[in-house]
């Protein structure tokens, strides 16, 4: 048996693939070799079998936000962590919307409703540094998306707003300038946060892509060609080994901007099945191919 904390090889390759048939239908837009799978549900260990998200840490875990806690996987059996009134080191939320691991190491689990909860290894517990915070009300905030910038600042997305935390550990909003847009992603549900090569943070919401330069404090909405009462919610943002962003949409499939020239092409996905429009998850795996869960 694999020592505590590491993952064979083989095992954790086919269950990161399991783990994106969560989002079905799955489509694959190469040709891959035979991939034998198994799938795993309540009755085999997951506290619930709605995935939220999904995430390796850097010591081979793998995390399950599910709807009812959060689990984690060692190629074996699941270690679930659940809310529990009487317990105050206990997981604040029990629907887990992301998973994040900073550069220190650090696990950072945010939920609907719960905030932001830190996970001790050594005690295998949770910490809540700013459940008490006087301007944020972290039991009644829901974190939807954490990222990272280079300088180690956490970025993290809410209901509607962004909130920084500092290398200082200090938190505050986001208020940029507007370039383009009247209001932003303010009172916009922010679903996703990527940063790309030039440190530039593209963020998705259910009203748009926007664009935020954090050197000129500056935002602006980035227009994709939806139609005039199209649905706009943008529910993945992709980084590509290329630099090219992927966008998954609710109403129009995949988008895919070049990030230098920020020419937009669309990527048809009707050839490969008939129910597209919903994007909800992308992936490359290591043979090259892209994955794509759709709803």
């Amino acid at each position: 048996m694999a020592k505590k904390g590491e993952i064979q090889y083989a095992r954790l390759l086919k269950y990161l693939l399991i783990a994106f048939l969560f989002f079905e239908p799955l489509l694959t837009l190469s040709v891959t070799p035979e991939i034998n799978f198994d799938f795993f549900s309540q009755e085999d260990g997951l506290p619930n079998n709605h995935i939220q998200c999904i995430y390796q840490d850097k010591k081979g875990w793998m995390w399950f936000g599910t709807n009812q806690g959060l689990s984690r996987f060692d190629g074996y059996k699941f270690d679930n962590f659940l809310i529990d009134p009487d317990d105050s080191t206990s997981l604040n939320g029990n629907l887990v919307r992301a998973i994040f691991e900073d550069s220190k190491g650090q696990l950072w689990i945010g939920t609907e409703y719960g905030g932001l909860n830190l996970f001790n290894r050594e005690k295998e517990c949770f910490d809540h540094p700013y459940i008490n915070h006087p301007e944020f009300k972290f039991r009644e905030i829901s974190i939807n998306t954490i990222e990272e910038d280079i300088s180690g600042k956490l970025w993290l997305g809410t209901d509607d707003n962004i909130l920084v935390i500092d290398t200082l550990g200090n938190l505050k909003p986001i208020i940029p300038k507007l370039k383009n847009t009247l209001n932003g992603y303010l009172g916009n549900y922010v679903r996703n946060l990527k940063f790309d090569k030039n440190g530039l943070l593209w963020i998705g919401t259910n009203n748009g892509l926007f664009i935020y330069n954090q050197d000129e404090n500056e935002l602006e909405t980035f227009p994709l060609p939806f139609t005039e009462n199209q649905n706009k919610e943008i529910w993945e943002i992709f980084l590509d080994n290329d630099g090219s962003i992927w966008i998954g949409t609710y109403s129009k499939g995949i988008f895919i901007i070049d990030s230098e020239t920020k020419k937009i092409n669309s990527l048809n996905l009707e050839p490969y099945h008939e129910r597209t429009e919903t994007v909800r998850t992308i992936s490359r795996g290591i043979f090259g191919e892209y994955w794509i869960g759709t709803r």
